[in-house]
């Protein structure tokens, strides 16, 4: 008996790490990626900030200690706010990031709106700029996300 209840729950176990893989994939396929690359391990956070930020060495934050932790949060409710998601799905995204995951792969109406700021943008030239230039160039980056998300809205109110 306790042979075929663990069997069972590895069978279980194996179907969920198996539909999260194929999760991974999917979102990695809206975002424009090869599937591929979410199999990779380091590869694949790379890809994450990426994704996210446009710039994927920033993952390296993770190796620092206690700073990890704010850029993981961080991450998580920039990467909904990339998929036209609130803050609670990304809060989602960091206690339940597998169920959370499979929701932003399987489900046909979260589209991938594109990076929060370019940093190819805010940096034009060899010049620096100031955090406060910055953080004005990343809300202007949330308010254009915001009326492709509402025209996209629309649309599909449109078409029903």
């Amino acid at each position: 008996m306790a042979i075929l209840v663990f069997s069972l729950m590895l069978i279980l176990i194996l179907g969920f790490w198996i539909a999260t893989l194929v999760a991974r994939w999917r979102v990695y396929v809206k975002a424009g990626r090869a599937g591929w690359e979410s199999l990779i391990p380091i590869y694949s956070s790379w890809v994450d900030f990426q994704i996210v930020y446009g710039n994927g060495w920033k993952f390296l934050l993770l190796l620092i200690p206690i700073v990890n932790i704010i850029v993981g949060i961080k991450f998580c409710l920039d990467m909904a706010e990339c998929f036209g998601q609130s803050a609670a799905f990304g809060l989602g995204l960091l206690f339940l990031s597998p169920i959370f995951m499979m929701i932003l792969g399987f489900d046909s109406t979260i589209e991938y709106d594109g990076v929060l700021y370019d940093v190819r943008t805010a940096v034009k030239t060899d010049t620096v700029i100031s955090d406060e230039e910055l953080e004005n160039l990343r809300a202007e980056a949330v308010a254009k996300l915001k009326v492709k998300r509402e025209a996209r809205q629309a649309e599909q109110d449109n078409n029903q």
